[in-house]
């Protein structure tokens, strides 16, 4: 991937940009929707990551679950005599009804699969395939999820050095919280496996919160009456159009979005992210927290070391193709 990146080095830090963009005089950071060189100065007391796709990469286990309960779906269709095509068809209202794009074996942008809940995902599922013609119990299709365990057990940081990452945050005073539709247990497992664990401040999981997810303002409601800040007080980071959601309707005092995960830059503009990023690596040069000089047009690309990059540049240039940096 390296022979698709431009390196600038400015005061001895690491730039990249995508090939496409030749110079730094190209980007024009001023036109971002309400960021330019003064609102720089927003320094939030919390900053609320999202977890699968913003700090994970959670599409091999989004892919792998997706399979799997296709597999039981077409199971089940043998077992009571549905005809092929027909099993086709209840097959195809399936993944149309979590958000699964079998072309690009991917999901949809912002999709129950990727944005909702587990009960919620369960939920659609199950009511999609009753109303395709499938005779099942809501049971079931939750058996059949359960079977599958902790799907995110193995999910990868998107960046490789992200306790140092988080590290850096926590060293300038800032509260880090984690806010995720995944449930509790996963989300714990994910946590030690990152090795960030002592590093989160406050979690709120999607099987805590009930009917009030993701975009619901409540989860940051709740993340901020734990911290003792106001939401005005906080920095929401997600992926998908529910996060950038959440965060606005909380009254969030800047909301980023990131393109790690399933959500568009389209999306994320149109749903309230002040500004849109490749990936977390770049929110240090987004805050004043740094000692050394802001480069022409600002920081935001002033942020990722060798080390970080190395492990995030399969996840940045997806196939995608999509422009990697802010509006303009």
């Amino acid at each position: 991937m390296r022979s698709s990146i431009n390196f600038l080095t400015y005061h001895r830090k690491l730039f990249w940009f995508p090939s496409s963009m030749i110079t730094m005089d190209s980007f024009d950071f001023t036109s971002v929707a309400r960021y330019d060189d003064e609102n720089r100065t927003f320094l939030p007391k919390m900053i609320v990551f999202d977890k699968d796709g913003t700090l994970g990469d959670c599409t091999p286990a989004l892919r792998m679950w997706c399979s799997k309960m296709t597999a039981a779906v077409q199971r089940k269709c043998i077992d009571i005599g549905i005809s092929t095509a027909h099993a086709e068809h209840i097959i195809s209202k399936f993944h149309e009804s979590i958000g699964w794009d079998v072309v690009v074996d991917d999901v949809v942008p912002s999709a129950p699969l990727s944005a909702g809940t587990w009960d919620e995902i369960v939920d659609v599922s199950a009511a999609s395939l009753h109303a395709s013609g499938l005779t099942i119990q809501h049971q079931e299709v939750l058996g059949w999820h359960q079977d599958l365990g902790d799907i995110h057990a193995e999910d990868l940081p998107l960046i490789k050095s992200l306790p140092r990452f988080l590290q850096f945050f926590r060293h300038h005073g800032i509260i880090i919280s984690i806010c995720t539709s995944d449930d509790r247990a996963s989300t714990k497992t994910c946590l030690q496996n990152w090795e960030i664990t002592h590093l989160v401040d406050y979690s709120i999981c999607g099987d805590e919160v009930g009917k009030e997810c993701k975009p619901s303002p409540e989860p940051l409601f709740e993340l901020c009456r734990r911290a003792g800040v106001s939401p005005s007080e906080c920095l929401v980071v997600g992926d998908t159009s529910s996060d950038t959601q959440m965060g606005v309707r909380a009254g969030a005092g800047f909301v980023v979005g990131v393109l790690t995960g399933s959500g568009t830059k389209e999306q994320l503009f149109s749903t309230g992210a002040d500004i849109v990023l490749p990936s977390i690596g770049f929110l240090k040069g987004l805050l004043p927290l740094s000692t050394e000089p802001f480069i022409r047009y600002g920081s935001i690309a002033d942020v990722m070391d060798i080390d970080e990059f190395d492990s995030t540049d399969e996840h940045i240039f997806k196939a995608k193709n999509e422009l990697m940096y802010p509006r303009f």
